[in-house]
């Protein structure tokens, strides 16, 4: 079977289909929360990288990758695990982001295996959650003083809005991005972008490289709603990494990144190479800057740490 046939992605659907419907009928304890939301969004496809440092070209690579992340919702769609829209989440702590990986093949019980051990952690971890916000909810009840009691929490208004959708629609989308004209191209562009590190004597690693990715987006949920979209991304990256001198010296790194949905899109090699040279200036005069030390004063904040704040 193709890789790329639509019609292989039959056995990944029917295995998210079948554990969809087990985690959603399944009994559980009278204390654990019941999910009522289960969605799974899966990217099929393939990547390939070539990369060059000072000058010298490595072996290019291409890898073929399958992953699954899977959404779950517990308790009701007034009153769920979730709090503050997912924004106190961290994933990367979590133990469901190992097994967001899927085996390749097409094997039925492979598959379901995976996505099975994928569901059960995203349950537990909702479940958890679920219970403290329970927990921290329950020390506020009946506190005049508190806005955060359960019964003023449901006031607030629902978790969740459920889709109004009875029947399973869906559809094929291809992007318009473009395969790359050749891939010996982005190898001369790399080995030549990186040589624009090698007058710079204090950096001590450096790299600039060509990315190209082809994968399919697969979403399903619950509530029957199948989406399937076909992309392309491409990067360009350039990495530095400034070793500084002295006792008190503070290694200085950092990237130079573009990604674009066509490779026509990329920047030339002499833009790039005028860009890279721009940020290894800077961060050469940054390695003479003073250290700042601690101190109580006004500060300026960008846009996203501002708003977070």
């Amino acid at each position: 079977m193709n890789y790329w046939d639509p019609i292989a992605f039959e056995g990944l659907l029917h295995a998210q289909h079948a554990e969809m419907q087990r985690a959603l009928a399944a009994k559980y304890r009278s204390k654990q929360p019941k999910p009522y939301y289960l969605s799974y969004l899966s990217k099929v496809g393939e990547k390939y990288s070539v990369w060059s440092r000072f000058g010298g070209s490595m072996a290019p690579k291409q890898s073929l990758f399958r992953n699954c992340f899977a959404d779950i919702r517990v308790g009701s769609p007034d009153f769920d695990h979730i709090e503050l829209g997912g924004l106190t989440d961290n994933q990367d702590d979590a133990d469901s982001v190992e097994l967001m990986e899927l085996p390749l093949q097409a094997d039925p019980e492979a598959l379901r295996y995976a996505i099975w051990r994928l569901t059960d952690a995203r349950y537990k971890e909702a479940a958890k959650a679920y219970h403290e916000k329970l927990s921290r909810l329950a020390e506020y009840e009946d506190a005049s003083t508190s806005n955060s009691s359960l019964s003023n929490f449901q006031k607030a208004g629902p978790d969740f809005l459920e889709n109004d959708l009875r029947i399973p629609r869906g559809f094929f989308d291809v992007c318009s991005g473009h395969a790359p004209e050749s891939f010996e191209k982005w190898q001369t562009f790399t080995q030549e972008a990186s040589l624009v590190a090698k007058p710079f004597a204090d950096v001590w690693s450096s790299y600039v490289e060509f990315q190209a990715q082809t994968y399919y987006s697969l979403f399903l949920s619950s509530e029957g709603v199948l989406r399937i979209q076909k992309r392309h991304t491409y990067g360009l990256l350039g990495y530095y990494w400034l070793k500084a001198g002295g006792k008190n010296g503070v290694d200085l790194d950092g990237t130079l990144s573009y990604w674009v949905p066509n490779a026509s899109e990329l920047p030339d090699l002499k833009t790039f190479c005028s860009s890279l040279k721009e940020r290894l200036e800077t961060v050469q005069e940054l390695k003479g800057a003073k250290r700042l030390r601690s101190y109580s004063g006004p500060v300026l904040l960008s846009a996203k740490p501002a708003g977070l704040l």
